[in-house]
């Protein structure tokens, strides 16, 4: 048990280990300087430690569905990614731009996104249009043959 013993005069204010009745316990005897010196610590870098090799996660999951719609801003896309995390954004074409030709932009985003952050080769389906202005896709690995 610690207390801390204020009348100590030098030591004042700082903690004192007694027994059981009370008696102040013999202090800790401090290692020999040769040992402090040459033992080592963290603080001084003397300590070797392992590196670890850390995988980076990518920034974003494999995408499984995309949903593009056109908006008077322009098109913009959500990727459903196969982790259950979304990836949102705007499509760098103008509003102007065929149906096709966006889809066939979203489709060459996505199939680059997968290749340069998962190097993994993937293939678009595009689904017949549910709404006017608004199509989905479903992405899928590709086979190699």
């Amino acid at each position: 048990m610690e207390v801390s013993a204020p009348w100590r005069g030098a030591g004042a204010g700082l903690p004192v280990r007694v027994d059981r009745a009370g008696r102040a316990a013999p202090a800790a005897a401090d290692p020999p300087p040769e040992l402090i010196a040459t033992s080592p610590t963290m603080l001084d870098g003397g300590m070797g430690r392992r590196k670890k090799d850390r995988k980076n996660r990518p920034a974003f999951g494999l995408p499984k569905e995309i949903v593009l719609s056109a908006t008077p801003e322009g098109w913009r896309t959500s990727v459903l990614t196969m982790e259950g995390g979304m990836l949102c954004g705007r499509l760098g074409v103008p509003i102007n731009t065929d149906p096709q030709y966006a889809r066939a932009a979203a489709t060459a985003w996505v199939t680059e996104l997968a290749r340069d952050v998962h190097d993994t080769a993937v293939e678009v389906n595009w689904d017949p249009p549910e709404e006017p202005w608004s199509w989905t896709a479903h992405v899928t690995l590709a086979v190699n043959t």
